[in-house]
């Protein structure tokens, strides 16, 4: 089976008491290395790397709870299935006791099947949190492609709102402009009116003057 977790077991010291082997046979060995240089006088959790797979230990009350792992699985998920194996070992009756004085691989036949479940659920939710991921990823995407059409359609929208702006100040320019050139030729045609009432009064005034013999035609 392909699993992120490739490796589970619990050990008293070196004694490894149960395990369950999901991978390549040499983690074995390097466990089997690892286990003698693991200090159990205090309750803590350790990781060691540099191996094939990234190995996670939590140590409490003399008994090691050990898995091997993918380098990207992190350590959350690593630590809360050791914390599992933990709480189902600890559950299981008289495994404690037992675990203080039984030989190697002695419990494989009472725990190996509940690692292996254990190790299966962790796979399946692994499964379901990396679908999940990738659905944040299609979202963010989507999102950022989303922002992206904004941002450009915003640009757009500004070129087009100076571009309003500099037609109304054109229209501004032509408006005043046609305004002063109306009123120029209005004067004009004002002026041309005046001139010619002029001239016919003067020519007029003349007729007057020539008909009344004011003025003497010859």
């Amino acid at each position: 089976m392909s699993s992120q977790f490739g490796y589970a077991a619990v050990a008293r010291g070196s004694v490894i008491l149960v395990e369950q082997c999901n991978t390549d046979a040499s983690i074995k060995q390097t466990v089997d290395a690892l286990l003698p240089n693991i200090s159990l006088t205090n309750n803590t959790k350790r990781t060691f790397t540099g191996y094939s797979q990234v190995i996670h230990c939590l140590i409490e009350n003399g008994l090691i709870y050990l898995c091997a792992v993918d380098g990207n699985t992190g350590y959350q998920i690593p630590y809360t299935f050791l914390d599992d194996v933990r709480n189902r070992f600890c559950s299981g009756g008289s495994l404690p006791q037992r675990a203080q004085t039984v030989q190697a691989y002695d419990l494989n036949r009472d725990f190996a099947p509940v690692l292996q479940q254990l190790m299966r659920k962790q796979y399946d939710e692994g499964g379901t949190v990396s679908q999940v991921r990738r659905q944040v990823n299609d979202v963010r995407t989507v999102m950022t492609e989303n922002i992206n059409k904004v941002i450009e359609r915003g640009d757009k929208l500004e070129d087009l709102a100076s571009k309003s702006a500099e037609l109304e100040a054109s229209s501004n320019t032509f408006a005043s402009t046609a305004s002063r050139v109306r009123k120029k030729f209005w004067w004009k045609n004002v002026r041309c009116w005046i001139l010619l009432f002029f001239v016919l009064a003067i020519v007029l005034t003349f007729i007057i003057l020539f008909a009344t013999c004011t003025i003497p035609v010859c």
